[in-house]
């Protein structure tokens, strides 16, 4: 894979040999400066349902893949942080990629966590279909740092993202085929930047049949 350095908002291009340029890299100028809000220990193990506009998405979740993804993602699950996201940036085609989301719709609470980073995680598991991993800023060495909200289901076989540093925390275990159906039509359109600036109000303008996570809710720990 091949990083551009032309960015699109707070991503960057990655161009492989088989799928169209992603998003995935998150371009910044410093990374890793902030510290997460309220940040905490998750439990071991959980369970989270994703209640979306195509259907019930199951993730289990395991500490030991990602600690410092799971303390996070167990966070802003706490906050509400992912009610009503858009999967603002959904590629099936070539070849299935990823549905991504993570911004959250009111841009003032998105703000408070635009820059509070997380550090990274080594990579235990593969970015294989329904694999959840965060989406990453990049390093001056070409490889990820400085994760806050985004996140990313996996469509196929992404392990060529393994080596990048993007480090899957959590399992799809029922639901994929809901996953699967979120729309795709717009491909790189939505621009991430106006995302954070103005919240849904811009997307269901101008993307109207995005689809959203309208709930996330933990289900059991353990």
């Amino acid at each position: 894979a091949v990083v551009s350095t032309q960015s699109t908002g707070r991503m960057m291009n990655i161009n492989t040999p088989s799928i169209t340029p992603s998003l995935l890299f998150v371009f910044a100028l410093l990374c890793c400066l902030f510290t997460a809000p309220n940040a905490q220990q998750a439990p071991s193990h959980f369970t989270v349902t994703f209640a979306t506009t195509k259907g019930n998405l199951t993730l289990n979740v395991t500490r030991e893949w990602s600690p410092f993804g799971v303390d996070r993602f167990y966070d802003l699950l706490q906050s509400g942080y992912f009610n009503d996201n858009a999967f603002f940036r959904v590629i099936d085609k070539p070849h299935p990629f990823v549905a991504q989301f993570g911004i959250n719709g009111e841009p003032s609470v998105s703000k408070k966590w635009e820059n509070a980073d997380i550090p990274n995680d080594p990579v235990v598991q593969s970015n294989l279909r329904g694999f959840v991993s965060f989406a990453a800023e990049e390093s001056q060495n070409g490889t990820t740092c400085c994760r806050t909200t985004q996140l990313f289901i996996n469509y196929g076989n992404n392990s060529f993202l393994d080596p990048m540093g993007f480090s899957p925390f959590a399992y799809v275990t029922e639901g994929m085929e809901y996953a699967d159906q979120f729309f795709a039509g717009y491909g790189e359109e939505p621009d991430q930047q106006k995302i954070y600036t103005i919240g849904n109000n811009y997307l269901k303008k101008n993307f109207p049949k995005l689809d959203y996570l309208l709930t996330a809710v933990i289900n059991s720990e353990n």
